[in-house]
């Protein structure tokens, strides 16, 4: 478990080199447009990468203010409200009046949107069964528990401290 205390006991040594590397290497991997078409594709129709995030969070929490999606996915509000404009194109999103207050708006997912979510979702599923397949159960199993462990101390990590970061000539890898 993160301890804000064991952040100042971290060394740039080489496990934390490769650690560094690798996480990196992944999301780079991951976000490859030929890796995103093959992972979803022909799950939903024509959706941006960030949409799935979206559906997703909507779905989680049964509908959002556009507020309220804005801050889970740390986006401008007129970002969320463009993102969630195409949504409603396409038919897989809807406005409706928040039960709480009735002169705000809930965003919730439609049941073509719960279908499309479901479809990427399985997708997502397949592409990770495909990827760890020729893995034993058991080293399927300790991935999925030190990345649960990892995300969950990434949370924690940035819930309790706001580094900042410089680019300057001095700080460049």
């Amino acid at each position: 478990m993160y301890h804000a205390s064991m952040a100042t006991s971290v060394v740039s040594d080489d496990v934390i080199v490769r650690l560094e590397r690798a996480l990196t290497g992944m999301v780079r991997l991951l976000q490859l447009p030929r890796v995103v078409a093959r992972v979803v594709g022909g799950s939903g129709p024509g959706l941006e990468r960030a949409a799935y995030g979206a559906l997703r969070r909507i779905h989680d929490q049964g509908g959002l203010r556009l507020s309220e999606l804005a801050a889970e996915l740390e986006l401008d509000a007129s970002t969320v409200s463009r993102q969630v404009r195409q949504l409603e194109a396409a038919g897989l999103v809807a406005r409706r009046a928040d039960p709480g207050d009735g002169r705000a708006s809930v965003v919730v997912l439609t049941p073509a949107g719960k279908r499309v979510l479901g479809r990427v979702a399985a997708a997502r599923r397949r592409f990770v069964a495909e990827v760890v397949a020729g893995w034993s159960e058991e080293d399927r199993v300790a991935l999925a528990g030190l990345l649960e462990r990892f995300g969950g101390d990434v949370a924690a990590c940035l819930s309790t401290s706001t580094p900042s970061v410089s680019w300057s000539e001095e700080s460049r890898p």
